[in-house]
């Protein structure tokens, strides 16, 4: 089926014709960039993905000629709708993403708008830099994205503004043209429109400098309004300061010279804890004597979300205080930053009880520090995970005031918020003087709209009481700029209206940002003023309580799943293609709107849905990694269901739900198949014919149903008198037709172990049938699998799985097909084999007896595997084998995704997809791949050549169970 156009396609048809990027139009790319971070939900015209500095000229002159509005986004991470726009929206990180230059000799580095600060400060570390400014969101916000909106971070006190580094900035004007900024005095003899512009701006500051004086914030930090207390300085007018923090409203930034600053060689941290946040506010300005480079707030409520969200950082965050505080300090010589500390811990330890603090820690550790800091970044979304219609809501997280006064600030926010009735989750820069607390609210309701305008009405007002700013650092976009006004008077209003006259007079460049005289601009457009309509939205999977609706509601776009964080291995497939429609995010979008009612139900039954959705490869690292906890694999699960009822499967995928019978086939005529699977003709033949890569090498067929050959082989074992324990093997497709001897080793290792093993009937899993959405297919499988299992465990028995795919499978997806007794019987009482012999390690019942095995294996921890969290598994299991030595691989998806490897239209997106992974196992020295998944085996195989085990073979081995090739015992 053709694309689902919206009504402007005419426009991005013809700018197709004169770019060399890509340009989307159909309804569901629209759907997908019409939100960030924040409450807002407007739908661009079109999405422009520009190639080139070229391209974003011809998109502007374009836009310039036909009047319509041109919008620049970077990550999409902002919380206040700067980025969004009903024209044309200039998708900055898809190809303007590169680093051109780093000239170490002067401090500088030169980009492109789109690269991610992050990735960035990865490569200034091999020459001793970084870039200064460190928001929350680095790990996905780009470099352009930080100059719309000044960005500064926790380390501000330090290094302040993203506009404090600019050197230069090259441009593209509102009518199109290529320009470049840097600091210079304007010039009466010059008569290039940057000039104009330098003399324009100067004399409109110039004759205004006592207005813009008094109506100054006093606090430290203000980006509300333009930049226009960093513009003018000796007479000379930097006009790249005045873009910072414009957000994209007075030109469009095409490539950034950034001033680096040097990493410190030393950092410490202090951990100060307050059993109020009237106490905390109190101490903060006598911290700040001590000159510490970060002073940074957590509450005690997010403290405990952190806790329940992170157990792998509860050791290193406090627990039952009412705040904490981080303070940094860092510097070239170790004794004068320790002294900076210690100095700090006296003055803390001196102050009366009644405002002094509840417990210090001093944290040395760079890798500790590291924790905290990775723990302190990932909190923000942590308020969205709770499953409630009221979410924290950014509205007045961004006021900033002196130090000094902000306990009186924090008094007063909590008088308004108390008797407003609002619930506020806090954390903030507090050495800045700016909190950011999260007002909970159901946006779906009228009553609650109400309340937002008065508590932004009250609040700002005390803001300003204090001398405080609306906009410490997050920008104004939608959210703030009907305030601007109130906030600055009328005279310096017009002075900011006079700049954005100056550079867009025709109001083309990010309309209704900075500027904005609809008094009703706050309430219109917030994306949750589209409620749920469930008429004809019935589920084929099985969604509880609600449970559809809060999934789909739950993702409020902060854009994590966009990371390139190596800690984080959400989305393989966003990672490898940097295409907005492969994130998790853009998903979310699509199901809102479906579920809303902007996209038709037949929406779901085009082929682009269909495109979308399959990007979702099932790995679980969104569900499991998404601060705010959406399952959007089982949404997609649903949405594939939704097309297959309808369209049925791809040839492909037909065949690859059929994994079974062709696997019985396969292992039926063992050595034939082989030799069959082997030859190029055929699978030409079976490319052609069932759209499966040839260059995918087919697994190789052991003869027989390995089920039949265990039973046998277990009726000849002696009975075992007194077990240790009872199990079940669910042996799944791999074991049972691929890998005979895994199988077996199964089998010995828990026999040895004094464990009773039985062989239920079974049919595989039927993973790649669940994940295609070819449910009524699978549910056969799922339920004669249910009911034969069930029964096992009846007896005595628990369901152990050496395939970690078969393992989830049991435990989640059978839940979303079937909701009875038995289903959950089964799911409780399954358990992957290494995580099983572990636990009976733990309790003593497992034999430690191993031989010394001299051997190194490069290990790959599957997704599925992951997904399972598993504590003590693999790597645990062989660390007790003397010789064994495990090289970790980094930590990504191999790509392979189950069945997703083998289709023609994926094989070359896994690889590309599982490279981070496949790249150093190919330059391993190990012995071998290790590895718990079957397909990711076959990945690892394909693409390193390195034959690869799984684990419970390794033991077997360890144990004498099972010979290794080339490995001496």
């Amino acid at each position: 089926m053709n694309n689902y156009k919206n009504n402007n396609s005419h426009h991005a048809d013809e700018l197709r014709h004169i770019l060399n990027g890509q340009v989307k139009a159909d309804k569901l790319s629209c759907a997908m960039y019409s939100t960030d971070a924040g409450i807002y939900q407007i739908e661009p015209l079109c999405v422009v993905m520009p190639a080139d500095e070229d391209d974003i000229a011809k998109v502007v002159a374009y836009a310039a000629e036909n009047k319509i509005s041109v919008v620049p986004r970077g990550g999409g991470s902002g919380l206040a709708g700067e980025c969004l726009g009903e024209g044309i929206i200039l998708d900055m990180s898809r190809f303007m993403n590169r680093l051109l230059n780093i000239d170490r000799e002067a401090g500088e580095v030169t980009v492109q708008p789109g690269v991610v600060l992050e990735q960035l400060n990865q490569r200034l570390a091999a020459v001793d830099m970084q870039i200064g400014p460190d928001p929350a969101s680095g790990n996905r916000a780009t470099i352009g994205g930080m100059i719309g909106n000044n960005a500064t971070g926790a380390r501000s006190i330090k290094y302040g503004y993203t506009g404090d580094y600019l050197r230069s900035l090259r441009i593209i004007s509102a009518a199109g043209e290529r320009l470049e900024f840097a600091c210079r005095k304007p010039s009466v003899n010059e008569t290039g429109l940057v000039e104009q512009w330098g003399r324009s701006v100067y004399e409109l500051l110039e004759k205004n400098q006592k207005l813009m004086a008094q109506v100054k914030p006093r606090s430290g930090r203000n980006g509300s309004g333009y930049n226009v207390y960093s513009v003018l300085k000796d007479g000379q007018v930097n006009l790249a300061q005045l873009l910072a923090g414009s957000e994209g409203t007075l030109a469009i930034v095409s490539q950034i010279t950034l001033q680096m600053v040097p990493l410190p060689m030393v950092k410490v941290l202090l951990q100060v804890n307050f059993n109020s946040l009237g106490a905390m506010a109190r101490a903060v300005p006598k911290i700040l004597e001590h000159q510490p480079s970060a002073c940074e707030l957590l509450d005690g409520g997010i403290l405990e979300l952190a806790r329940r969200a992170y157990p792998q950082y509860s050791d290193v965050l406090p627990s039952n205080v009412a705040a904490s505080l981080l303070v940094e300090f860092d510097g070239d010589d170790e004794a004068s930053v320790l002294a900076r500390m210690s100095r700090a811990c006296a003055m803390l330890e001196g102050l009366p009880s009644s405002a002094g603090c509840a417990g210090m820690k001093e944290i040395i550790d760079p890798a500790i520090q590291s924790r905290i800091w990775t723990a302190r970044k990932a909190t923000t979304p942590l308020l969205f995970r709770e499953k409630n219609a009221s979410q924290p809501i950014p509205i007045i997280e961004d006021v900033a005031v002196n130090p000094e006064q902000l306990a009186e600030y924090l008094e007063g926010l909590e008088e308004i918020t108390q008797r407003l009735g609002v619930p506020v989750a806090y954390f903030a820069h507090a050495g800045d003087g700016e909190l950011h607390p999260r007002p909970y609210l159901d946006l779906h309701k009228p009553e609650d709209v109400k309340k937002l305008c008065r508590l932004a009405d009250e609040v700002f007002k005390l803001t300003w009481s204090l001398g405080g700013t609306i906009s410490g650092e997050h920008g104004e976009g939608l959210v703030r700029v009907s305030f601007i006004k109130k906030q600055y008077g009328p005279e310096m209003y017009e002075v900011f209206r006079g700049i954005k006259r100056i550079f867009d007079p025709e109001n083309t460049l990010n309309p209704g940002k900075i500027i904005n005289d609809d008094p009703d601009v706050l309430t219109k457009n917030l994306r949750f003023s589209h409620l749920p309509d469930r008429k004809n939205r019935g589920t084929n999977l099985i969604f509880r309580d609600n449970e559809f609706v809060r999934e789909i509601e739950q993702c409020n776009g902060n854009g994590l799943c966009r990371s390139f964080d190596p800690d984080l291995t959400m989305c393989p497939i966003f990672r490898a293609t940097g295409d907005e429609d492969a994130s998790p995010r853009a998903k979310g979008n699509l199901m809102r709107y479906w579920l809303t009612g902007l996209l038709d139900n037949d929406i779901m039954l085009t082929d682009e849905f269909k495109r979308i959705a399959d990007l979702c490869v099932n790995c679980k690292m969104c569900a499991l990694q998404c601060p705010s906890l959406v399952n959007i694999p089982k949404l997609m699960m649903e949405a594939r269901a939704e097309y297959v009822k309808a369209q049925g499967l791809t040839r492909a995928q037909f065949a690859l739900t059929r994994s079974e019978f062709m696997s019985r086939m396969g292992a039926t005529f063992g050595p034939i198949a082989n030799v069959f699977l082997q030859a190029g003709w055929f699978r030409w033949i079976m490319e052609k014919a069932l759209q499966l890569d040839r260059r995918r090498a087919m697994p190789r067929f052991d003869w027989g149903r390995n089920i039949k050959k265990l039973r046998r082989y277990l009726s000849k074992r002696p009975a075992i008198n007194n077990p240790v324990d009872k199990v079940a093997y669910f042996v799944d497709l791999y074991a049972t037709y691929n890998d005979h001897e895994l199988g077996r080793a199964v089998v010995d290792v828990l026999l040895l172990n004094n464990i009773e093993v039985m062989i239920p009937d079974q049919l595989g899993v039927s993973m790649p049938a669940i994940s295609y959405g070819a449910i009524d297919y699978a549910r056969k499988a799922v339920e004669y699998n249910v009911r034969n299992l069930a029964k096992a465990v009846r007896n005595g028995y628990k369901i152990v799985c050496s395939e970690p795919t078969a393992a989830l499978c049991l435990k989640e997806e059978y839940l979303d097909l079937i909701d009875n007794e038995d289903a959950h019987l089964v799911a409780e009482n399954t358990i992957e084999i290494t995580d099983y012999l572990a636990g009976l390690y733990e309790k003593g019942q497992l034999r430690d007896d191993f031989r010394k095995l001299p051997i190194k294996l490069a290990y790959h921890k599957p997704c599925h595997y992951k997904a399972l969290q598993i504590e003590k598994g693999s790597d645990f299991l062989l660390s007790l084998i003397d010789g064994v030595e495990i090289e970790e691989l980094p930590n990504s998806c191999c790509g392979i995704a189950g069945t997703f490897g083998f289709q023609k239209k994926s094989f070359d997106l896994s690889m590309k997809a599982g490279e981070p992974m496949l790249g150093p196992l190919r330059e391993s020295m190990s012995d071998y791949g290790l590895t718990e998944c079957g397909t990711c085996k076959m990945q690892m195989e394909l693409a390193a050549g390195k034959k690869t085990l799984h684990p419970i073979k390794v033991l077997a081995a360890g144990y004498g169970l099972l010979k290794l090739t080339n490995v001496s015992p």
